[in-house]
Protein backbone atom coordinates (compact mmCIF):
# COMPACT_ATOMS: atom_id res chain seq x y z
CA UNK A 1 0.00 0.00 0.00
CA UNK A 2 1.15 3.69 -0.69
CA UNK A 3 1.53 5.81 1.86
CA UNK A 4 2.69 8.91 4.12
CA UNK A 5 4.85 7.30 6.74
CA UNK A 6 7.17 9.10 9.39
CA UNK A 7 10.92 8.44 9.25
CA UNK A 8 12.30 5.41 10.61
CA UNK A 9 15.89 5.43 12.20
CA UNK A 10 15.82 2.01 13.68
CA UNK A 11 16.55 -1.23 11.76
CA UNK A 12 12.93 -1.81 11.77
CA UNK A 13 11.21 -5.28 13.38
CA UNK A 14 12.80 -7.75 10.82
CA UNK A 15 16.41 -6.78 12.59
CA UNK A 16 14.54 -7.35 16.26
CA UNK A 17 14.33 -3.83 17.13
CA UNK A 18 11.12 -2.80 17.14
CA UNK A 19 9.56 0.09 14.70
CA UNK A 20 9.61 3.93 16.33
CA UNK A 21 6.18 4.44 15.21
CA UNK A 22 3.36 2.74 17.43
CA UNK A 23 0.02 4.35 15.90
CA UNK A 24 -1.18 4.18 12.42
CA UNK A 25 -3.95 5.93 11.23
CA UNK A 26 -5.72 4.89 7.91
CA UNK A 27 -7.82 6.75 5.51
CA UNK A 28 -10.66 4.69 4.30
CA UNK A 29 -11.76 4.74 0.57
CA UNK A 30 -9.15 3.66 -1.81
CA UNK A 31 -6.94 2.01 1.29
CA UNK A 32 -9.27 -0.20 3.45
CA UNK A 33 -12.15 -0.32 0.93
CA UNK A 34 -13.45 0.31 -2.45
CA UNK A 35 -16.70 0.31 -4.39
CA UNK A 36 -17.72 -2.29 -6.65
CA UNK A 37 -20.28 -1.80 -9.23
CA UNK A 38 -23.47 -3.13 -8.71
CA UNK A 39 -26.23 -2.89 -10.68
CA UNK A 40 -29.15 -4.35 -8.82
CA UNK A 41 -28.04 -1.85 -5.88
CA UNK A 42 -27.84 1.05 -7.64
CA UNK A 43 -31.22 0.40 -9.29
CA UNK A 44 -32.51 0.02 -5.59
CA UNK A 45 -30.81 3.21 -4.42
CA UNK A 46 -32.32 4.86 -6.96
CA UNK A 47 -35.85 3.99 -6.38
CA UNK A 48 -35.08 4.65 -2.14
CA UNK A 49 -34.16 8.05 -2.90
CA UNK A 50 -37.74 8.64 -5.00
CA UNK A 51 -39.43 6.82 -1.58
CA UNK A 52 -37.47 9.14 0.78
CA UNK A 53 -38.30 12.50 -1.05
CA UNK A 54 -42.27 11.44 -1.68
CA UNK A 55 -41.62 12.42 -5.31
CA UNK A 56 -43.30 10.11 -7.23
CA UNK A 57 -40.89 10.61 -10.41
CA UNK A 58 -39.15 7.86 -12.36
CA UNK A 59 -35.56 7.07 -10.47
CA UNK A 60 -33.38 7.36 -13.01
CA UNK A 61 -34.91 10.89 -14.03
CA UNK A 62 -33.88 11.69 -10.65
CA UNK A 63 -30.95 10.18 -10.59
CA UNK A 64 -29.92 12.27 -14.27
CA UNK A 65 -30.90 15.44 -12.56
CA UNK A 66 -28.96 15.12 -9.34
CA UNK A 67 -25.70 13.59 -11.09
CA UNK A 68 -24.55 16.90 -12.83
CA UNK A 69 -25.60 19.30 -9.73
CA UNK A 70 -23.49 16.99 -7.80
CA UNK A 71 -20.43 17.27 -10.35
CA UNK A 72 -21.09 20.90 -10.13
CA UNK A 73 -20.75 20.94 -6.52
CA UNK A 74 -18.19 18.73 -6.39
CA UNK A 75 -16.22 21.14 -8.47
CA UNK A 76 -16.68 24.01 -6.26
CA UNK A 77 -15.20 22.04 -3.59
CA UNK A 78 -12.33 21.27 -5.17
CA UNK A 79 -11.55 24.36 -6.12
CA UNK A 80 -12.80 26.27 -2.78
CA UNK A 81 -10.96 23.15 -0.46
CA UNK A 82 -14.09 22.92 1.55
CA UNK A 83 -17.04 20.01 2.04
CA UNK A 84 -19.76 21.17 2.87
CA UNK A 85 -22.74 19.80 5.78
CA UNK A 86 -25.26 17.33 3.99
CA UNK A 87 -27.74 19.43 4.88
CA UNK A 88 -26.24 22.42 2.56
CA UNK A 89 -25.39 19.97 -0.28
CA UNK A 90 -28.39 18.87 -0.71
CA UNK A 91 -30.75 22.42 0.27
CA UNK A 92 -28.17 24.41 -2.37
CA UNK A 93 -26.63 21.73 -4.70
CA UNK A 94 -28.65 18.97 -5.11
CA UNK A 95 -31.99 20.03 -4.40
CA UNK A 96 -32.79 23.73 -4.38
CA UNK A 97 -36.43 23.54 -5.59
CA UNK A 98 -37.78 21.38 -2.23
CA UNK A 99 -38.16 23.03 0.99
CA UNK A 100 -35.86 23.60 3.41
CA UNK A 101 -37.44 22.17 5.89
CA UNK A 102 -38.64 19.12 4.11
CA UNK A 103 -34.78 18.08 3.06
CA UNK A 104 -32.82 19.13 5.72
CA UNK A 105 -33.46 16.16 8.35
CA UNK A 106 -33.13 13.50 5.97
CA UNK A 107 -30.02 14.95 4.32
CA UNK A 108 -27.44 12.68 6.03
CA UNK A 109 -29.70 9.23 4.66
CA UNK A 110 -29.78 10.96 1.20
CA UNK A 111 -26.03 11.63 1.49
CA UNK A 112 -25.65 7.85 2.48
CA UNK A 113 -27.69 6.50 -0.52
CA UNK A 114 -25.84 8.97 -3.10
CA UNK A 115 -22.40 7.36 -2.01
CA UNK A 116 -24.59 3.83 -2.42
CA UNK A 117 -24.67 5.03 -6.27
CA UNK A 118 -21.25 3.63 -7.10
CA UNK A 119 -21.58 -0.01 -5.77
CA UNK A 120 -21.32 -1.49 -2.23
CA UNK A 121 -18.22 -0.67 -0.20
CA UNK A 122 -15.96 -3.61 0.43
CA UNK A 123 -12.79 -4.43 1.85
CA UNK A 124 -9.73 -4.23 -0.08
CA UNK A 125 -8.23 -8.22 -0.33
CA UNK A 126 -6.49 -8.96 3.43
CA UNK A 127 -7.37 -5.41 4.70
CA UNK A 128 -9.36 -7.40 7.91
CA UNK A 129 -6.12 -9.57 8.32
CA UNK A 130 -3.94 -6.89 8.42
CA UNK A 131 -5.28 -4.73 10.64
CA UNK A 132 -5.47 -7.88 12.71
CA UNK A 133 -1.69 -8.99 12.89
CA UNK A 134 -1.16 -4.95 13.29
CA UNK A 135 -3.31 -5.20 16.62
CA UNK A 136 -1.64 -8.46 17.73
CA UNK A 137 1.58 -6.55 17.71
CA UNK A 138 0.24 -3.94 19.75
CA UNK A 139 0.35 -1.29 17.46
CA UNK A 140 -2.33 1.86 18.20
CA UNK A 141 -4.75 2.13 15.38
CA UNK A 142 -7.55 4.84 14.34
CA UNK A 143 -9.29 6.14 11.33
CA UNK A 144 -9.17 9.79 9.56
CA UNK A 145 -10.60 10.18 6.82
CA UNK A 146 -12.41 13.21 4.76
CA UNK A 147 -15.93 12.57 4.23
CA UNK A 148 -19.28 13.60 3.13
CA UNK A 149 -21.53 11.36 5.33
CA UNK A 150 -21.18 12.58 8.84
CA UNK A 151 -23.16 8.58 9.68
CA UNK A 152 -21.82 6.25 7.07
CA UNK A 153 -18.36 4.71 8.80
CA UNK A 154 -19.02 3.59 11.97
CA UNK A 155 -21.45 1.14 11.42
CA UNK A 156 -19.79 0.08 8.39
CA UNK A 157 -16.65 -0.28 10.47
CA UNK A 158 -18.91 -2.62 12.69
CA UNK A 159 -20.62 -4.56 9.98
CA UNK A 160 -16.93 -5.34 8.61
CA UNK A 161 -15.22 -6.34 12.11
CA UNK A 162 -12.87 -3.49 12.31
CA UNK A 163 -14.50 -1.23 15.02
CA UNK A 164 -12.93 -2.93 17.90
CA UNK A 165 -9.60 -2.69 16.54
CA UNK A 166 -9.62 1.60 16.21
CA UNK A 167 -9.63 3.34 19.04
CA UNK A 168 -10.86 6.63 16.99
CA UNK A 169 -12.90 7.24 13.91
CA UNK A 170 -12.97 10.61 12.64
CA UNK A 171 -14.70 11.67 9.67
CA UNK A 172 -13.76 14.88 8.98
CA UNK A 173 -16.87 15.74 7.37
CA UNK A 174 -16.33 19.98 6.62
CA UNK A 175 -12.62 20.05 5.11
CA UNK A 176 -10.54 18.14 2.32
CA UNK A 177 -7.45 16.17 3.04
CA UNK A 178 -6.51 16.79 -0.26
CA UNK A 179 -3.80 19.62 1.08
CA UNK A 180 -0.44 19.11 3.16
CA UNK A 181 -2.25 21.54 5.86
CA UNK A 182 -5.80 20.16 6.29
CA UNK A 183 -4.09 16.55 6.35
CA UNK A 184 -1.93 17.72 9.54
CA UNK A 185 -4.84 19.49 10.97
CA UNK A 186 -6.51 15.55 10.84
CA UNK A 187 -3.61 14.03 12.02
CA UNK A 188 -3.43 16.04 14.74
CA UNK A 189 -7.10 16.10 15.60
CA UNK A 190 -7.39 12.02 15.75
CA UNK A 191 -3.85 12.30 17.68
CA UNK A 192 -5.43 14.48 20.41
CA UNK A 193 -8.35 12.15 20.99
CA UNK A 194 -6.21 8.96 21.63
CA UNK A 195 -3.69 11.29 23.65
CA UNK A 196 -0.65 10.94 21.46
CA UNK A 197 2.09 13.50 20.95
CA UNK A 198 2.06 13.74 17.36
CA UNK A 199 5.31 13.42 14.84
CA UNK A 200 6.56 12.05 12.41
CA UNK A 201 8.44 9.21 14.26
CA UNK A 202 5.36 8.18 16.31
CA UNK A 203 2.31 8.82 13.23
CA UNK A 204 2.18 6.68 10.18
CA UNK A 205 -0.99 7.97 7.81
CA UNK A 206 -2.08 6.56 4.32
CA UNK A 207 -4.13 8.74 2.50
CA UNK A 208 -6.18 7.48 -1.11
CA UNK A 209 -5.46 9.13 -4.40
CA UNK A 210 -7.32 12.21 -5.26
CA UNK A 211 -10.52 11.47 -7.26
CA UNK A 212 -13.14 13.81 -9.17
CA UNK A 213 -15.62 12.18 -7.03
CA UNK A 214 -15.14 11.96 -3.12
CA UNK A 215 -17.84 9.84 -2.78
CA UNK A 216 -15.95 7.84 -4.78
CA UNK A 217 -13.19 7.68 -2.61
CA UNK A 218 -15.53 6.68 0.49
Amino acid sequence: MRGIYGPRTDTGEAHGVRSLIDTILFDVGGTLRTRVPDESLQRRTRQRLVAILGSGEDPDMLYDRLYPRYKAYSRWARENLVELPEAKIWTRWMLPEFPREQIEPIAPELMVLWRERSGPAVLRPGAHETIAELDRRGYRMGIISNSNSSIELPPYLEACGLARYMQVVHAFVYARATQARSRDLLAHHAGRCIRIPVSARTLAIRFSSTSSDPSARA
